[in-house]
């Protein structure tokens, strides 16, 4: 997921990120704005189990 992420993001895609872990997250989020800064990023932090 996230490699398909960073990839979209590159192409000039704004992608949403879901995982459990806020951290993990945000920590996601900032790489790819650090090398995309058009690019938006929304998180949702949620557990489905």
């Amino acid at each position: 997921g996230k490699a398909y992420a960073v990839e979209l993001a590159k192409r000039g895609f704004n992608v949403i990120l879901i995982s459990r872990t806020k951290e993990k997250l945000e920590q996601v989020a900032k790489e790819i704005q650090s090398k995309n800064s058009n690019t938006q990023v929304k998180l949702i932090p949620i557990d489905f189990t």
